[in-house]
């Protein structure tokens, strides 16, 4: 087995930092089996340790809210609809009543 074939097989994966897989999760299989295997022990117990060869992270945590919670985006429900349509009623009401005025002042 020559040497590019052995690094194959050693397990890693990484957060891609190139524009060409950029927001991917990239590694070999060996690398990305276990990280999966990590994400379920994870799940299972609530945390799990990364063996240091697979990536940069050390370990998986599970938490029921987020540590960074403007990370998350919030979440948008039917009064956020409706506060939408309404301002873009009131912009649209104000907007042909604009453009009446102006026609009216142009009649006279």
């Amino acid at each position: 087995m020559d040497s590019s074939q052995h690094e194959n097989r050693i397990p890693w994966a990484a957060v891609a930092e190139s524009a060409q897989y950029e927001d991917c999760l990239i590694g070999n299989r060996e690398g990305l089996v276990q990280l999966r295997d990590a994400i379920d022990s994870a799940i299972s117990n609530g945390e799990a340790q990364l063996p240091a060869m697979i990536t940069d992270m050390m370990k998986i945590l599970v938490l029921d809210s987020p540590s960074n919670p403007e990370s998350v985006p919030p979440k948008r429900g039917w009064r956020d609809a409706i506060a939408l349509l309404t301002c873009g009623l009131t912009i649209f009401v104000v907007l042909l009543l604009l453009v009446f005025g102006i026609l009216y002042l142009r009649k006279q």
